[in-house]
């Protein structure tokens, strides 16, 4: 079941195949395919439209919204949802920066480059604070919205929301979302992608804080990550930052840490891509008290001028666990000033450890920006940490990270951040409104193989090892073949497309004669329409 096709179908009839079929459900999968799922029962939602709305005779309903942001926070209580329709919200059209949220206040937008904030220096453009309340928030406190153009996109002090920032788009501020002051800060960005900032996102001075990046992009920015702990009188506190399945590319400076007495920062880097960084790392600290720890777990690192540069009178701790540290400074990165912990990576230079390597990763020459690995990477199935294996999760695409790829029977996980399957599927470019996509999947060999197309992950093809699980109620089939096989995909030009999200994978049948043993799933794609 196609989302894109629902919410399409529903204002137009003139939309084809694949976008044609539909289901009996078509308008919840669209909602929750792209991440902005309805709202829960007795949550209070208003409207704003900065194109066809009235601050004077509207009364913030769907069909007679209000013009500003602003107008709605002063009439309205909390819990409230907002929901903004397409537009640039500026100064020029009323607004007036920062919009305070507080407590239990939600912005939902129709989507990344549809729905705008913008403002111009000095201005914040959302202040998020005093948000510590229980029952936890039910909505992001942002969603769906491109902020572009201010000194500050979002500042937050003081806040626990448990939803965080989803679908956002930072463009061109000085610091995309800063955390700063206060006794207890947390915050997490999903699917958020930050570039040409000066600063992407910055903890500054916060005693207790925790920033989590999942699924997102911090790219072009003069400083990707910074976190300044400062100092506290008694005690151990400080700063955590947990960096999952996403990329760090193109910056002057990938990670600064920085701490005073008594304070700790960490950065753990899980299942991502550090790519095109001056510099990779930063670790400076003017107490013995204060402590800094940075680890890269099946994470890569490659294409960076150097790696991570220690300067610090207290103790620095740098952890390499299944990561690829290549083409990444002279002396293969590793800063003798930290002490260092490095298990079952590919480092340039040979270091001791177990199941270390020091080999070329042959990364796949066909996706030269994002690192995957070859079909004949020494890395494949190499990752074999000591004790008990946890649950390893998934990579940036969503494949599973223990797959058999050598088909011995033994499910390892790849050193590295990509988890290398047998087919891989691949898109011609970005899902823009009315563009059309060639999805292509490639084989190390020709072997039969089919595209699919769905709303939510589950729907998708199934690697279950020897069979392949098709929800065909909820799959859409764009076509079949001999690999190398492309499918064209159309988008919709659909403004209410904007922020929805689809997935594509492709199944194969690799050996011939041997369907049950041999049936595989390519790695999935994210489709996400701007």
């Amino acid at each position: 079941m196609n989302p894109l096709a629902c919410r399409a179908r529903l204002r137009s009839t003139r939309i084809r195949a694949p976008w044609q079929r539909l289901s009996a459900a078509c308008a919840a999968l669209a909602l929750s395919a792209s991440g902005l799922a309805a709202s829960p029962a007795g949550t209070p939602e208003f409207y704003v439209d900065v194109v066809n709305g009235s601050d004077t005779s509207g009364n913030g309903s769907a069909s007679a919204p209000w013009k500003t942001i602003k107008f709605a926070l002063n009439s309205t209580v909390e819990p409230r949802l907002l929901h903004l329709a397409a537009g640039t919200y500026s100064s020029a059209s009323g607004e007036v920066f920062p919009l305070s949220l507080s407590a239990r206040t939600s912005l939902r937008g129709a989507g990344q480059g549809q729905t705008v904030l913008s403002a111009p220096t000095p201005d914040w453009l959302v202040e998020a604070q005093s948000a510590q309340f229980s029952p936890p928030a039910e909505h992001p406190i942002l969603e769906g919205l491109t902020l572009r153009g201010a000194e500050v996109g979002v500042r937050a002090h003081g806040i626990s929301n448990a939803q965080g920032i989803v679908s956002v788009e930072f463009d061109a501020l000085g610091i995309g979302v800063l955390l700063s002051y206060g006794s207890y800060n947390t915050l997490s960005l999903s699917r958020v992608r930050i570039h040409d900032c000066g600063i992407g996102a910055r903890m500054q001075q916060v005693l207790i804080g925790s920033l989590t990046v999942t699924d997102s992009s911090i790219e072009a920015c003069g400083t990707g990550l910074k976190m300044d702990a400062g100092s506290t009188g008694s005690g151990l506190v400080g700063h955590s930052l947990t960096f999952t399945r996403s990329v760090l590319r193109d910056c002057a400076l990938g990670i600064d840490l920085s701490h005073g007495s008594n304070l700790a920062v960490s950065a753990s880097f899980n299942d991502s891509l550090l790519t095109g960084l001056d510099q990779v790392g930063r670790i400076v600290g003017n107490s013995a008290s204060g402590q800094a720890a940075l680890s890269l777990v099946r994470s890569t690192a490659t294409a960076n001028t150097t790696f991570v540069d220690v300067t610090t009178q207290g103790f620095a701790s740098i952890a390499l666990s299944g990561a690829i540290v290549w083409n990444s400074g002279a002396g293969g990165g590793l800063d003798p000033d930290a002490s260092w912990y490095v298990e079952h990576s590919d480092v340039e230079v040979p270091v001791g450890g177990s199941g270390n390597l020091s080999v070329d990763p042959q990364f796949d020459a066909q996706h030269p920006t994002q690192f995957r690995l070859s079909a004949g990477s020494p890395l494949v199935d190499r990752y074999t940490p000591s004790g008990p294996g946890p649950t390893y999760g998934t990579d940036f695409e969503g494949d599973i990270r223990a797959l058999d790829f050598d088909g011995d029977g033994a499910a390892l996980v790849d050193i590295g951040w990509d988890e290398r399957t047998r087919l891989v599927l691949t898109a011609s470019g970005p899902a823009l409104l009315g563009s059309t996509l060639t999805l292509t999947t490639h084989a190390g060999a020709a072997m039969p193989a089919c595209t699919f197309l769905a709303g939510a992950p589950a729907a998708l093809p199934l690697d279950l090892g020897n069979w392949i699980l098709i929800d065909l109620a909820g799959a859409v089939l764009l076509g079949c073949g001999t690999t190398p096989l492309s499918v064209g995909l159309s988008v919709p030009g659909v403004p209410s497309l904007s922020g929805l999200r689809a997935y594509a994978q492709s199944g194969g049948l690799p050996q011939a004669g041997a369907f049950a043993a041999a049936l595989q799933a390519s790695n999935a794609l994210a489709l996400e329409v701007r």
